[in-house]
């Protein structure tokens, strides 16, 4: 027969499991969001060579709403202290010598995970903004890109 508070365990786990894939998740999604920032600016840029004034500022906000494309998707990118999980010589060290039951043992490692999964999600809700961050640099980036080629053609 299990513990008591085996299930409180299962879901102190769960919980740590579904935050690493949340944060691979942020990672894959800020990679793909840079790609996407390169491929505009490089497919719809504008000629700056010949470009007038207005299209050239055009230009350089687009360029600017890419730089922070890139340095938002650094920042998510960047190795974070995230808390995955207890190293089992610990364990092992604190199983022999607490004196507690089992029952006790498992309700204490329990509430121990949920601080450390309370710890991890600030980490994961500051990497969220700065990925939406990223996403309105990158929708703020095309239209600047599309008025810049626009104003060169009009002005050609």
């Amino acid at each position: 027969m299990g513990s008591r508070y085996q299930l409180a365990l299962e879901e102190a786990r769960r919980s740590y499991d579904a935050q690493l894939a949340q944060l691979e998740n942020l990672r894959s999604r800020g990679t793909w969001t840079v790609a996407a920032g390169a491929l505009a600016l490089s497919v719809i840029g504008v000629d700056t060579k010949g470009a007038g004034c207005w299209s050239y500022a055009w230009s350089i906000l687009a360029f600017l709403c890419f730089a922070t494309v890139v340095i938002g998707t650094v920042v998510i990118a960047w190795p974070q202290k995230v808390w995955a999980g207890q190293k089992p010589h610990l364990l092992v060290q604190w199983v022999e010598l607490d004196d507690a039951s089992t029952d006790d043992q498992i309700r204490d490692l329990a509430l121990h995970l949920e601080q450390q999964s309370e710890a991890n999600a600030k980490v994961i809700d500051r990497l969220q903004k700065w990925h939406g961050t990223v996403l309105i640099a990158l929708l703020v980036e095309v239209p600047f890109l599309l008025l810049g080629k626009l104003w060169e053609g009009v002005n050609q």
